[in-house]
């Protein structure tokens, strides 16, 4: 019979081999209730380290649950080198779904950004709440694909900020670009790539023109992509080539 695979499960603690962890709550709720499981099952803790650590469940009392820890090991990350997505806000599940997918697809931080055709204005206090709940979606992506570093997510930035400090690699998706393999050439493989993602109105004259002079500009395809889709694309191109090179 084939063995069932360990549950993931992040939590925002130091973790050793050898060591017992409690966990409260939402978290031991999430393994007892939501999982169901009992004594005695394998588990895997992770906290952004890179390292998986893997124990079993000693003990379950009302909202706590007790993690032994008997192993640790070296985890899969994100991209190598680093890609990092320049991403607008996104309305309602399309944000999730992009945070979600990019995640899964090796992004290793996002950079929120404003743009003149971005229609998703939050207030300051919702802004801490979709922060708060956007980072749930990045962990739980994290949990559900194995990955053990958790990208992080950076409150809202002007695109021209943004561009001004992408370093020499910055590229962004547009049908008049360059065609992948010949904008993302093999030496280029050596440091953090940025990759920008439009709005739901997409870029703006203005904005393409400042894109075009600060970045590289890589075709996709002939059709046209929803804002939550081109990042996903442009992480795929980019998987696609690394593997390749």
């Amino acid at each position: 019979m084939r063995e069932r695979p360990r549950r993931r499960l992040h939590i925002d603690a130091t973790l050793r081999a050898n060591e017992r962890v409690t966990l409260e709550r939402d978290r031991a709720h999430y393994l007892t209730r939501v999982l169901r499981l009992d004594r005695g099952a394998a588990v895997t803790l992770f906290n952004g380290d890179g390292l998986d650590y893997d124990g079993v469940i000693v003990d379950i009392a009302r909202n706590q649950a007790v993690i032994e820890i008997e192993t640790t090991q070296a985890a899969r990350s994100g991209l190598d080198p680093a890609v990092v997505i320049a991403l607008p806000i996104l309305k309602g599940e399309r944000m999730d779904f992009a945070l979600q997918k990019a995640t899964e697809l090796g992004a290793s931080r996002f950079l929120l950004t404003t743009c003149s055709r971005g229609d998703v204005a939050l207030s300051a206090d919702r802004l801490d709440n979709r922060l708060r709940h956007w980072l749930g979606v990045v962990r739980s992506a994290c949990e559900q694909c194995g990955r053990a570093t958790v990208p992080t997510i950076e409150p809202p930035r002007p695109l021209r900020e943004r561009l001004a400090d992408s370093g020499p690699l910055a590229v962004c998706l547009d049908a008049s670009g360059e065609p992948p393999q010949v904008a993302l050439t093999r030496s280029q493989w050596r440091g953090e790539l940025r990759l920008f993602s439009g709005p739901e109105g997409g870029f703006a004259a203005d904005e393409l023109e400042a894109l075009s002079g600060a970045a590289q500009l890589v075709r996709h395809g002939a059709l046209t992509l929803r804002a939550e889709t081109a990042p996903l694309v442009g992480l795929t191109l980019v998987g696609a080539l690394r593997e390749l090179s």
